[in-house]
């Protein structure tokens, strides 16, 4: 996956929106020129400011259900329900704001 997003950004101006990144509350955007773009998101900074709290909190319900998957264990599938909808309203925010900048 890493790969093809930073292909798509390299050659045809996509944006790489590193969804790891949503769940470590850091800069999701890797930039195109980046030599190892599966690990330039140990390299993001982290992201601030209204809402972080909130996710926070939902990526570590999110994680701790998916420890419990791996352990064989009984989860809450509705913790990772959140962090992947709160993921998907964060890239539909971005793009409506790139999109009103013309971006």
């Amino acid at each position: 996956k890493s790969t093809s997003a930073a292909l798509l950004s390299q050659n045809a101006g996509f944006v790489y929106y590193e969804a790891d990144c949503y769940s470590t509350c850091k800069n999701p955007y890797i930039p195109p020129d980046s030599p190892n773009p599966s690990m330039a998101q140990v390299n993001q900074r982290p992201l601030r400011g209204e809402g972080l709290s909130e996710r926070k909190e939902i990526c570590r319900r999110a994680n701790e259900a998916v420890m419990k998957i791996v352990n064989g264990e009984d989860y809450d599938e509705e913790h990772i329900k959140q962090m992947y909808t709160g993921m998907a309203e964060d890239i539909l925010r971005e793009e409506r704001e790139l999109a009103e900048i013309g971006q």
